[in-house]
């Protein structure tokens, strides 16, 4: 999104235009339809406060470097060479995690069974300062690969109420930063057998072309029925688009398209009915 600004500031940068194929008339209309939406949305959050005007625009930069030293800071606490485990471990107020001491810790699964939030203090080792995470109330968290997913299910009895996924489409903003790894078919080693049969699934999609039927692939092999997708518009402070919607290979949105199986597709009928819902952030 940085480099996206930057060279949007270049004085007589060019701009590539979009390629009008007949396949992408849908494409076209999406992208037509949120942009001319977005000046209504700027223009009312304007008027509403909800926007201001910035006296610098530089797309928001102190809190976007703050966010990156938060991350380089943070624990690295996911190790693929751990031995997977499917043991439930009851977690207690103010415990103490040094990832050092705990390897095996990694891949087990924690659940707060108390009716209230619950604090955990983790530190790299027993030298550095610890950071505070707190695990909501009825909850259980893995820090593993999603395939762990089905053997925990199924040792444990257990399904799942609401799956949200944001898998790491293969997109070429993401390739030329390589700020993290894609997969091609990042949904391959899903399995959605641990859903509740009357369930909800989310997932959150790019706008790379053919990006829909390759879910929609998956939607019928999980035996799932498309409700409804919402967009998710990225603003700045002002309310403007965080980026063109010119852009050649970048859009400032993204998708959430949400499903359920067929035969308790009618238990949702709120979020079928708001398909196509804009939401502003």
């Amino acid at each position: 999104m940085e480099s996206q600004f930057d060279a949007m500031k270049k004085p007589n940068r060019r701009v590539r235009k979009r390629k009008s194929q007949s396949s992408q008339k849908d494409s076209d209309f999406e992208v037509n339809t949120i942009d001319k939406l977005s000046t209504s949305i700027r223009d009312e959050g304007l008027r509403m406060a909800f926007f201001s005007r910035q006296p610098t625009k530089d797309n928001n930069r102190h809190a976007r470097e703050k966010a990156r030293e938060v991350l380089n800071s943070s624990i690295k606490m996911y190790r693929p060479a751990a031995i997977v485990s499917t043991e439930i471990i009851n977690l207690s107020d103010n415990r103490a995690f040094v990832v050092e001491d705990e390897f095996c810790m990694l891949n087990s699964w924690y659940r707060n069974d108390s009716e209230r939030c619950i604090r955990l203090l983790v530190s790299g080792s027993k030298n550095d300062a610890a950071t505070t995470y707190f695990v909501p109330p009825r909850s259980t968290f893995h820090i593993g690969s999603v395939s762990d997913v089905r053997n925990f299910a199924s040792i444990n009895g257990e399904t799942f109420d609401l799956v949200v996924m944001d898998p790491p489409w293969e997109n070429l903003s993401v390739k030329r930063q390589q700020s993290y790894v894609t997969c091609g078919s990042p949904l391959e080693s899903v399995d959605l057998e641990c859903l509740a049969a009357d369930g909800l699934v989310a997932v959150w999609i790019t706008n790379r072309k053919g990006i829909e039927s390759e879910l929609g692939a998956y939607f019928r092999r999980w035996k799932l029925t498309q409700l409804a997708t919402f967009f998710w518009l990225k603003v700045t402070l002002e309310g403007d688009p965080v980026c063109s919607f010119n852009s050649s290979h970048k859009l400032p949105y993204e998708r959430l398209v949400f499903a359920s199986r067929t035969e308790y597709s009618a238990r949702y009928p709120a979020i079928s009915a708001a398909d196509g819902k804009v939401i502003v952030r």
